[in-house]
This record gives structure tokens, C-alpha cells and sequence, in this order.
């Protein structure tokens, strides 16, 4: 902004009267358009192939105000002015009224056609364009809208439906110290910000890259934009060593072992989100549910022998080893989160989702969903540890 009759000085900040005649208010002037050239230095050469510089020649002999010249106004004042001493810096302002249009065509029509252009707008055009501009569209009113309501249709959700249940859970002694000096897969801390960051990273992060690396050190540059600035920056390598072993550990499924990130793109979908009416699905039957919908996300859903599968990441903390991730306390977790439950309703969504694309009986072409236990893999054991299956719909 152009300067005017007061300048902030001091710490804290005071305001001071000054004297436009003054030498400080003359020098103010001078750092505020050496700052405005700076800027516009800045502008002019970060263009790749071409820049295109708007210029007004002025038409009357207004000089501006010190300090209130624009950047194009003090470049074009100095245009041609090799050297400038302090007399021609104080007549900067009075050339930006003379001979301007003159220096400009000379400069330009000295120069090869190819390497500068122009062309002239009319004063006319101008004032054509800013009255187009300023010329309001006409409103016309909607037409109304009827927006039917039920008072009882209802949303629900896996996360919802679940707590309808009373069970009891084994409460876990789960971690939450983020300055834990011992970092491990075990250790990270516990919770719902947890769970979202893994789910992040393993929608986003490249398959094809994973596959190409042999260690999670190689991962951890990949993890670090998701971590940084947040609680988890200290844990990028336990990060990194966990999706390392959610994509190379091999899943042994319909009597073949692959890994996750050997999956080609256009065989799997990441993060689908599914909305289906729920009437007429008799999930639990002590669960009686008022019409409405299912929604949801589907982590991963995947091809394989010409099967659709579902992938569900789990953060669960089921104990301080891997030996806590054994099928049996899988399964404990399975049936105390009701897992088998989810995988039916997610499997409901593929189903109708599949109709679309499909035409083969849902029977023979879906192959069962796969929960995978972030916590407990580890790709360098045998078995399948850590990942549970439900092959049924």
C-alpha cells in the first residue's frame, strides 16, 4: 500500500506524525518503491515462455503522489535510464509523464518481431468492457422445491450398529505415550488418530513403489510427509515398517501366495463408499433396525482369479508381542467387534455394486473379506499371522 502522512516505528509499534516534506517521509518513500521493483522483479522473471505486461500511456501530465506510483510506473520511469544519479532518481516521477510512448516504440521496434509484440487498446474498448463487466446478471427466483422428509429415516453405520451391543470386551492395557523412548509396532500409541494416518498412507501411498523396495528403510522418505509437524514425526520408521509389512507379507488365499503391493492397479479400488437401503436385511436376529440406509467405506476391494475380495485395515492393539496375534485371539477380536458383521455388510454393498459390472452369481465371485492386523505382521515369518479371513457372506 502506498505510504500517506504516518509511518509505524518503534517496538511495540508507535504511530508518528511526518511531514510529507520531510527528508524521512522522502526516504519512506524511496524504500517503498524499491520494495514495490523487488516485487515486481520477481514477477517478470518467473514466467516459462512469454510475460504479458499491461501499459497505460497516460494522456495528461498528473505526475502521482510520492510513494504511489505502481510497480509499471516506476519500470517504465527508469526504461532506458542507464545509471541513474540522484538528480535523474528525484525527476523520477516527472518521467513517468514524458516522452514515455516514445521511448516505448523505439525500444520495441528495435527489437526482432519474434522476440517482442504488442498491441493497442483503444480507449473506447475499454470503457465498452469495464460497462460489459459491470452490467448485473438478471435474478430469476427457483422454482420451489418439495423435499420430502421422514423424521425416521435413518443412517446407519457399522461403528453405530455396533455399540447397539452390550457384550463385554477385554479392556487391553493399550499404549498412548507419544514420547515412549522405546518405539515398536507395539508401542505406538493407540487411538482413533492412529487408525486414520494408517488408513491414509495405505490409500495413498504408491503399491508399485512398495513393491520395488527391500527393507521399510527405504520406505521411510515416503512416510515422512504423512507424519510431519504431528504427534506420530518420531515414528515415521515404526510407520514405515508396519506398511511395509501390510503390502509384502504374503496372503495366502485361494490356494496361491501374493502380496498386497503385487496387486496391479486396475485389479483393486481404494476407499469406496457405499450407500444401500437396509430394508429387507436380516443381519443379527435379536437386531431390529428402523428402515434407512447403509454407509460406509470399503478400505480395498481387489480381483483375483477372477474373485472379488475385501480388504479391512485394523490398528487394533491386541497385546505387546506377536505372538498376540495368533488366529485365536484374531478370531476373540473378530466376535467381540463384531467383524463378521461389518464384513456382511460390506459384502452387501460389493454385491450390489458387482450387479453393475458383472453378471456371474455373487456366489461364485466373491471370494470372502480379509482383515488385516497392522500391528502383528511381520513378512520375514511363515504362516499367516496377524490376518483373518471370513470367507462367507
Amino acid at each position: 500500500r502506498a505510504p500517506d502522512q504516518l509511518a509505524a516505528l518503534g517496538n511495540p509499534p508507535q504511530l508518528h506524525f511526518v511531514a510529507t516534506s520531510s527528508e524521512s517521509y522522502a526516504k519512506l518513500c524511496e524504500e517503498v518503491d524499491a520494495e514495490k521493483m523487488r516485487q515486481f522483479y520477481v514477477a517478470m522473471t518467473r514466467a516459462k515462455y512469454r510475460v504479458y505486461a499491461p501499459v497505460i500511456v497516460p494522456t495528461d501530465e498528473q505526475i502521482p503522489s510520492p510513494g504511489c506510483a505502481s510497480p509499471m510506473e516506476l519500470f517504465l520511469a527508469r526504461f532506458r535510464l542507464p545509471g541513474a544519479s540522484d538528480d535523474e532518481q528525484k525527476n523520477l516521477y516527472l518521467r513517468m509523464t514524458r516522452g514515455l510512448e516514445q521511448r516505448l516504440s523505439e525500444f520495441i521496434n528495435g527489437k526482432p518481431s519474434s522476440c517482442i509484440t504488442y498491441s493497442c487498446l483503444k480507449s473506447g474498448a475499454v470503457k465498452e468492457t469495464l460497462q460489459k463487466e459491470m452490467e448485473s446478471p438478471v435474478l430469476i427466483e427457483p422454482p420451489n422445491a418439495f423435499i420430502p422428509h421422514n423424521p425416521r429415516l435413518l443412517f446407519h453405520t457399522f461403528t453405530g450398529i455396533s455399540k447397539l451391543f452390550s457384550s463385554e470386551q477385554e479392556v487391553h492395557h493399550a499404549p498412548h505415550d507419544f514420547l515412549n523412548p522405546i518405539k515398536s509396532a507395539h508401542t505406538l500409541p493407540a487411538g482413533s488418530d492412529t487408525g486414520i494416518l494408517l488408513h491414509k498412507i495405505l490409500e495413498t501411498i504408491s503399491f508399485e513403489a512398495v513393491s520395488k523396495v527391500d527393507s521399510h528403510e527405504q520406505l521411510i522418505p515416503m512416510i515422512r510427509p504423512f507424519v510431519a509437524f504431528t504427534d506420530f514425526s518420531e515414528w515415521s520408521v515404526q510407520i514405515a515398517q508396519i506398511v511395509f509389512n501390510a503390502l509384502k507379507t504374503p496372503l495366502n488365499h485361494n490356494n496361491s501366495n501374493f502380496c498386497l503391493c503385487e496387486i496391479a492397479p486396475e485389479e483393486r479400488y481404494h476407499e469406496i463408499h457405499f450407500l444401500y437401503p437396509s430394508h429387507g436385511m436380516d443381519l443379527i436376529e435379536e437386531l431390529e433396525l428402523e428402515s434407512g440406509y447403509f454407509k460406509g467405506i470399503i478400505d480395498m476391494v481387489f480381483r483375483s482369479s477372477g474373485k472379488y475380495f475385501l480388504v479391512d485395515w485394523k490398528s487394533n492393539w491386541l497385546g505387546a508381542s506377536e505372538g498376540d496375534y495368533s488366529q485365536e485371539n484374531l478370531k476373540k477380536a473378530i466376535d467381540s467387534h463384531h467383524y463378521d458383521l461389518q464384513a456382511h455388510i460390506y459384502a452387501s454393498a460389493l454385491e450390489k455394486y458387482l450387479r453393475l459390472v458383472d453378471p456371474r452369481p455373487f456366489s461364485e465371485i466373491y471370494g470372502g473379506a480379509h482383515y488385516i492386523f497392522l500391528r502383528g505382521l511381520n513378512c520375514e515369518a511363515a504362516g499367516t499371522q496377524a490376518m483373518y479371513s471370513i470367507c462367507s457372506k
